[in-house]
């Protein structure tokens, strides 16, 4: 039993690392087809700030309602949050200031190590640099001395990101 369980965590724990990051067309394909979904999350997240700090871990929301949102907010932009299936575990990312972030994929790579890429959707970004025409093919070592986080417009405030760290 105990290693059938632990063939299970390790199973877990490497299963990110495998994974294979989305394209900038999967990308924007996803959000052109939930785009009503990310029009209201932007509305909302424009009415109530704080509800950009919001992930679909259980209990994400308690704190948002301890802050004194408004909980039919919290409960619509949840349930957004699951429809665009973003912010699965995180909701922001140092160095990355915006309106609101929505990641659209975060693997976990825990031991094994492996270069780490965050994707998906910027709302209003303080300074959107670089920008490029393909996130997926960009290296921060392609636009020296700008850091690791590299942006692609989508519309009206709306930027994909791209930001890779290695472990």
């Amino acid at each position: 039993m105990r290693i059938r369980c632990l063939l299970v965590l390790l199973a877990v724990i490497l299963s990110g690392c495998g994974s294979k990051p989305p394209s900038d067309s999967e990308l924007i394909a996803e959000f052109h087809s939930h785009r009503a979904n990310f029009g209201r999350l932007g509305e909302l997240v424009k009415q109530y700030p704080l509800l950009s700090r919001l992930t679909q871990r259980p209990g994400s929301g308690l704190q948002a309602l301890h802050d004194g949102l408004n909980v039919s907010a919290v409960i619509e932009y949840s349930f957004l949050l699951e429809r665009t299936d973003t912010n699965r575990s995180l909701s922001g990312i140092d160095g990355l200031r915006a309106r609101a972030i929505f990641v659209a994929y975060d693997p976990f790579c825990g031991l094994a190590g492996c270069t780490t890429d965050l994707r998906g959707y910027a709302l209003d970004p303080e300074e959107p640099q670089p920008q490029v025409a393909n996130l997926a093919r960009w290296k921060p070592s392609d636009t020296p001395g700008s850091g690791y986080i590299a942006f692609r417009p989508l519309e009206s405030g709306w930027f994909l990101f791209h930001m890779q760290l290695e472990n």
